[in-house]
Order: structure tokens, then C-alpha cells, then sequence
């Protein structure tokens, strides 16, 4: 969480931006990005806010901000447990319209999806290259990626893919099934050997 300079010594209520990671991402961004904001703060570049980038990483790498009886309720705990924890230990302007919520890649797709779902907690949105908008190229069915796929039955192997990684974690999101092992999901697509 940043917190604009003086935050501290002063009452003041201030409005909050929520940064939602990108894929394999988590809050650790914020370390590089505290000097740019300080700065930007203080020469009157922008107007005090506080910022938060929820840890949202998961045990498969991203859940797409997304609610899954199986993986756990990722929207619900950014718009409602998040939002009312900071409104209620944090001096902010407990108001949607001083709510933004923002993010990069997988974030950019949550954020548009959570601000869509819930216009009446958050009244800005802006996604920065927001990912998982269309199953095309390496995650559409025409792809390699579910060839590669077809052949791994392990996290071990899986780990070593890229592309892999992110359709097992949109079906992980999407789509769990607790009786479907080794990754406890139904993928949207599978590739068929005709004989």
C-alpha cells in the first residue's frame, strides 16, 4: 500500500486507486514505484492518493480476479473484504467516486471485469494491456499450446511452459472440477489424434 507523503501528519481524506498484478505478478511492484509517486505528489504533478496492489498471487500463478467455489473468491475479496478494509483503517474518501480500480494484463482484465460487475463501488477503471479479453492465437484452439498441453500430467512439467501455465490457471478461474485431476479444471479446448 503507498501512502502519499504526510499522510500521517495531516486529517485529510484522501481518495484511493486500486492496482490489481498481472499474471504471475504480485505487490512487490509497489517498492520501485513509491519514489516516481513521492515525487510526482510533491512537485504537484498529481494530487495526493493512496494507492493499494493486493498480494492476489496464487498457488497457480493467477486467478484472474475471478470467484471459484474451488480456488477461492478472488473478485469478492478485492471488491468488498479489500475495499471495506482499507475504507475502515485508512483515511479515505469511503466513496465510489473516489475509488479507481486499474491493472496490467491479467489485472487490466480483473480490473474491467470487477468495475463492470461492481459500478457501485468503483466509479474509474483503466486497463493497461489487459490480457484474457479473447481466447485467440497462443490460448485459441488452433494454438500449439494445448498440443503441449496434451502431454503433461504434472506441475513440474507444466511449470516449464508458459502459455500452459496461463490456460490451466484461466481454467483453474473459470471452470474448476474437483474430479477432473492432475490440475482440477475442464479446459476449454482438447486436442483429438484422428486414426
Amino acid at each position: 500500500m503507498y501512502l502519499p507523503p504526510n499522510y500521517e501528519h495531516t486529517n485529510q481524506r484522501y481518495p484511493v486507486i486500486y492496482f490489481l498484478h498481472g499474471f504471475m505478478g504480485n505487490n512487490q511492484m509497489l517498492s520501485y514505484m513509491k519514489e516516481i509517486l513521492d515525487f510526482s505528489i510533491n512537485t504537484h504533478k498529481i494530487r495526493p492518493f493512496i494507492m493499494v496492489i493486493p498480494d492476489e498471487q496464487t498457488t497457480y500463478d493467477g486467478s484472474f480476479y475471478s470467484n471459484s467455489g474451488i480456488y477461492g473468491n478472488w473478485e469478492d475479496f478485492t471488491a468488498f473484504d479489500l475495499v471495506e478494509y482499507m475504507d475502515e483503517n485508512y483515511r479515505t474518501l469511503a466513496k465510489k467516486e473516489s475509488r479507481g480500480i486499474t491493472g496490467h494484463s491479467m489485472g487490466a482484465y480483473g480490473a474491467l471485469k470487477i468495475a463492470m460487475h461492481h459500478p457501485d463501488i468503483f466509479n474509474s477503471v483503466y486497463g493497461l494491456s489487459p490480457g484474457a479479453l479473447a481466447i485467440v492465437r497462443e490460448y485459441g484452439p488452433n494454438s500449439d499450446t494445448y498440443k503441449e498441453l496434451s502431454g503433461i500430467d504434472n506441475y513440474e512439467d507444466l511449470n516449464k511452459t508458459y502459455f500452459g501455465k496461463v490456460i490451466i490457471a484461466f481454467a483453474k478461474s473459470w471452470s474448476p472440477n474437483p474430479n477432473n485431476p492432475p490440475f482440477y479444471c475442464d479446459l476449454p479446448f482438447e486436442v483429438r489424434v484422428k486414426n
